[in-house]
Formats: C-alpha cells, sequence, structure tokens
C-alpha cells in the first residue's frame, strides 16, 4: 500500500455497481488497511476517464 496515489474504479453500472457504491466499497478496504485515501478516478462508460502521469 506504500505509494498508493491513486486508484480507477471500472465496471460501474448505472442500476447495479453505481460509482457511489464502488467508492463506499474501496472507502472500506483503504481504511481497514488504515491508509490514506488516494485519488479515486473513475471508468465511465459513456466519457472519457481522467488521465494519470505513471512516474517510473
Amino acid at each position: 500500500w506504500d505509494g498508493l496515489e491513486a486508484v480507477f474504479l471500472a465496471h460501474l453500472s448505472e442500476t447495479n455497481n453505481t460509482p457511489e457504491h464502488a467508492r463506499r466499497a474501496v472507502d472500506a478496504v483503504l481504511a481497514n488497511q488504515n491508509v490514506c485515501r488516494p485519488q479515486l478516478n473513475f471508468g465511465w462508460q459513456d466519457r472519457p476517464s481522467v488521465c494519470l502521469n505513471i512516474d517510473s
């Protein structure tokens, strides 16, 4: 978990796996790991997602 800066949430839908449902699930996992919340990004079905610059 060290260095975790961003998470992409994908496989979202309007009815079953909503962005809010996915966000709550990720928040619960991160809270159990005692990790600061990273930037959450959504992989939308109907529009482009944000671009991240990944430094090596």
